[in-house]
């Protein structure tokens, strides 16, 4: 049988679960860049995708008739 002493159990848990947050934000970010290339961006009310076009600085989204402004981050 293998032992594991408390301060390697701790060790695991924690690095474990760093990895699994990094894993999640890694998977987030990548999505949201990628809606970033495409143009598309989501409602904050009904959460619709919608396409805009180039230079569009607000919107109105089709679904819930919700008017937004549009921050582009550097």
């Amino acid at each position: 049988m293998m032992r594991i002493t408390l301060p390697e159990s701790f060790f695991f848990y924690s690095t474990l679960s760093l990895a699994f947050i990094f894993i999640l934000w890694l998977f987030y970010y990548l999505k949201r860049r990628r809606l970033e290339k495409r143009r598309i961006f989501i409602c904050r009310f009904c959460k619709e995708r919608i396409e805009i076009e180039p230079g569009q600085i607000t919107l109105r989204c089709p679904k819930c008739n919700a008017i937004q402004n549009i921050e582009i981050g550097v």
